[in-house]
C-alpha cells in the first residue's frame, strides 16, 4: 500500500573507519619541473595528499572501488526488510460490513529471496539508522472504493448492495516513528427484501430501503521490540437510515491484537475484536501468520482467515489468488413505518475466492474481485423477532489508488 510522510533519521557513521586518509609521504619532492601537483584526497573533505612522482589513477565512487561496511544499528522494522527481517502486516479484521482495515505500515510485502526488486521510483533517498534506503511517506495513504452485491429478491430472500468509499491518511505520532492512521469513510446499503406478506409473525420483518455508515477510523501499529508488535484500532461512526439520527445510532468498534514474531517467516496473533452489535459484542481474534515463501501468504486468523498465493509478476504488478473466510454484516438504527425507533443486526458467514493485483511502482494502486457464498444469514431486531434469509451468492470488487 501507499506510504505516508514520516520523520526520517540520518545514517550513523562509525567512530572509526578504514577509509581515513593515508599518511602523508615524507619523500623530498623532485625539482619543480617534474613535480606533479597535489591531488585532492577522495577520503576526506579537505587537505591534499603530499606530492607524488606519478599522477594517481582516477578514483570512482564516493569511497573508491570499495564500499564501506554497513554500520551496526538496531533492527528497524520500517526499513525494507531482508529475508531475515520479515515482519508481515497484521491481518485486516472486520470492523463492520465489508469495510477493509487501514493499510499496514509494513507494506509493501517484506523482501524474500528471489522477490522482484522494488522499483526505483519508490525510493526517495532517505537513509535509515541501519544504512538501508527507506521509502518516503506521504500524507494520503490510499483511497478505496468497494462494491458488494448479495443476490436475493422476494419471499424470505434478502438482497443487499453495498457501496463504500474511504480514504486513509497518515499523521506523525510518537516522534514520527509510530504514525497514526486516520480513515474517514462513508457507505450506503440498499436492502432488497424480505417480502413481509410471506411471514406470519406479528409484526412481520421490516427493513428500511437504505441505511448508511459515516465513520472515522483510527489505527496504530506500534513496534515494541524485535519480536513483539501490536495492531490497535478504534472506529466511531453513525450507522442509521438517517430518518432520525439518535445517540443509539452511534457505535464504537475496536480491535486490539498482539503480534509475536517467532521466526523470520512466522508470527502468532492474539487479541479481541469489539463489534458492538446487538447479539455479537466481543469476539476473540487469534491465529497464525505464515509467509513460507515469496509466493505464499497464509493468514490463518479467526475470524477472518485468508490464504493467498502469487500467480505471477508482470513488470511491477503482482497477481495473487486467494481463498478467504469472513464474518459479514453490521448493525443499524432505523425508523419503522409506524414511526417506532428500532435497530437490527445483519450477520452472515462468507466463503470467498478472490483475485488481487498490486502495482509496486505506484503507491496504493491495486484492486481485487471476489466471488463468494453467504450462509448462516440472520436478521436480529432489538424489539421484535428476527428471521433467517436464504443462503445466496456474493460478488465484490474494489480498487485502491
Amino acid at each position: 500500500m501507499a506510504q505516508g510522510q514520516r520523520l526520517q533519521f540520518a545514517s550513523q557513521a562509525p567512530s572509526t573507519t578504514p577509509y581515513s586518509a593515508p599518511a602523508a609521504t615524507t619523500t623530498t619532492p623532485p625539482p619543480p619541473a617534474t613535480y606533479a601537483p597535489p591531488v585532492a584526497n577522495p577520503y576526506t573533505s579537505g587537505a591534499p595528499i603530499g606530492g607524488s612522482y606519478t599522477t594517481p589513477a582516477p578514483i570512482t565512487g564516493t569511497y573508491g572501488a570499495t564500499t564501506p561496511p554497513a554500520t551496526t544499528a538496531p533492527w528497524d522494522p520500517y526499513a525494507p526488510q531482508s529475508s531475515m527481517q520479515i515482519l508481515p502486516a497484521p491481518p485486516a479484521l472486520p470492523y463492520s460490513g465489508t469495510t477493509a482495515a487501514p493499510p499496514s505500515i509494513f507494506t509493501p510485502t517484506p523482501g524474500y529471496p528471489g522477490q522482484p526488486a522494488t522499483p526505483p521510483a519508490a525510493y526517495g533517498g532517505y537513509i535509515q539508522p541501519n544504512g538501508a534506503i527507506a521509502q518516503p511517506q506521504r500524507l494520503r495513504q490510499q483511497i478505496l472504493f468497494e462494491a458488494t452485491w448479495l443476490a436475493g429478491s422476494g419471499g424470505s430472500e434478502l438482497g443487499v448492495t453495498d457501496l463504500e468509499i474511504n480514504a486513509t491518511f497518515l499523521f506523525p505520532f510518537m516522534g514520527g516513528r509510530l504514525p497514526l492512521y486516520v480513515t474517514p469513510g462513508f457507505a450506503v446499503h440498499y436492502w432488497n427484501g424480505p417480502d413481509s406478506a410471506s411471514f406470519t409473525s406479528v409484526p412481520p420483518p421490516e427493513l428500511p430501503p437504505r441505511t448508511y455508515d459515516a465513520y472515522v477510523d483510527f489505527g496504530w501499529k506500534p513496534v515494541i521490540s524485535n519480536w513483539l508488535s501490536a495492531d490497535l484500532g478504534v472506529r466511531v461512526g453513525i450507522y442509521s437510515d438517517f430518518e432520525k439520527v439518535e445517540t443509539d445510532a452511534i457505535r464504537t468498534i475496536a480491535r486490539g491484537l498482539g503480534i509475536i514474531t517467532i521466526s523470520p517467516t512466522t508470527q502468532i496473533a492474539l487479541g479481541v475484536v469489539y463489534l458492538d452489535r446487538i447479539n455479537i459484542k466481543l469476539l476473540p481474534a487469534f491465529g497464525l501468520i505464515w509467509r513460507p515463501s515469496p509466493d505464499a501468504r497464509y493468514d490463518i486468523i479467526f475470524p477472518q482467515p485468508k490464504l493467498a498465493h502469487r500467480l505471477s509478476t508482470v513488470g511491477y504488478t503482482e497477481w495473487w489468488v486467494y481463498v478467504a473466510g469472513e464474518l459479514g454484516g453490521g448493525s443499524w438504527h432505523f425508523q419503522r413505518a409506524n414511526g417506532q425507533d428500532d435497530a437490527y443486526d445483519y450477520n452472515d458467514l462468507r466463503l470467498i475466492l478472490g483475485l488481487e493485483w498490486k502495482n509496486q511502482s505506484v503507491p496504493g494502486l491495486g484492486g481485487y474481485f471476489e466471488v463468494g457464498y453467504a450462509f448462516n444469514r440472520e436478521i436480529e431486531y432489538v424489539s421484535n423477532p428476527g428471521f433467517d434469509p436464504d443462503d445466496t451468492v456474493m460478488l465484490r470488487g474494489g480498487v485502491t489508488f
